[in-house]
């Protein structure tokens, strides 16, 4: 958001073993979790399977991601709320990038 997309890329490139997964909407074209919109498109679609963070987290597992990272706590609740409703918790977690961060700094 605010055309800030590379600076988060650039922190995570210096994570050890860290691999970016492209996602095929992303940067000006990324799509929303949902959350922006104070859950607005989630009460009008009622948790369907066209909800915007169950697509977004259908998306992100078919990339071959095994991490989603955000930097957004909407995106961070909306998202992991997701992989639960699609049934993907042993495959795809949804992490903030200052967790990740963090993680690497104490491994």
């Amino acid at each position: 958001y605010n055309g800030v997309y590379d600076p988060p890329r650039q922190v995570l490139r210096g994570v050890p073993g860290l691999e970016l997964v492209r996602m095929p909407r992303e940067r000006e074209d990324a799509f929303c979790c949902g959350g922006g919109s104070g859950n607005f498109a989630m009460d009008l679609l009622e948790g369907s399977r066209d909800s915007p963070n169950r697509v977004r987290v259908r998306e992100a597992y078919e990339s071959g991601a095994g991490v989603l990272a955000v930097a957004c706590p909407s995106c961070l609740t909306m998202l992991t709320s997701a992989v639960e409703s699609e049934g993907l918790d042993d495959k795809l977690v949804v992490r903030d990038i200052g967790q990740i961060l963090r993680q690497a700094l104490v491994t």
